[in-house]
């Protein structure tokens, strides 16, 4: 399923010590709600979020960030919680104008991401696939063909 992520949202971070974060969730929490996934997997509303970024062999990527400009993408591979064989993943394009965020996003099998990622970008799809699921698709394997990208960087 491609999920086209029309809302723009601003984004902000901050750098926060281990230390201050329990007492910033305790004062959060009158004012936020759990996100849908919370809760699921009996974890009491904590998950694990794995990417894989990728970039281009010289780090474009890295060094758009780095040197601030004010429209760049990121690629990346995307999956929550454990892996078990019915696990499924996203395949994401973050796009940034600015502060504006906008994310695309195609949920793939990940016993199917390699095959797609090199050669096979269409045995993922299903006969009755969208329009935007495989235009979703489409963008990131051009994008990750024409920049030759690959997996640099794996966050927990």
């Amino acid at each position: 399923m491609a999920v086209m992520d029309d809302t723009k949202r601003y984004e902000l971070k901050f750098s926060i010590s281990g230390e201050m974060v329990e007492a910033i969730r305790e004062r959060i929490k009158p004012f936020v709600e759990l996100d849908p996934y919370c809760g699921q997997n009996g974890n009491g509303g904590i998950y694990t979020v794995r990417s894989i970024y990728f970039d281009t062999e010289d780090f474009l990527v890295c060094h758009q960030k780095i040197d601030g400009e004010k429209i760049r993408k990121k690629l990346r591979l995307r999956a929550y919680d454990n892996y078990n064989k019915s696990s499924s993943a996203f395949l994401e394009i973050k796009r940034k104008y600015d502060n504006t965020v906008a994310k695309e996003r195609f949920r793939i099998p990940l016993v199917k991401v390699n095959d797609t990622l090199n050669g096979r970008p269409f045995d993922c799809l299903k006969p009755d696939s969208t329009f935007i699921e495989k235009k979703a698709l489409s963008r990131f394997i051009y994008n990750h063909k024409q920049l030759r990208l690959r997996p640099v960087l794996l966050v927990t």
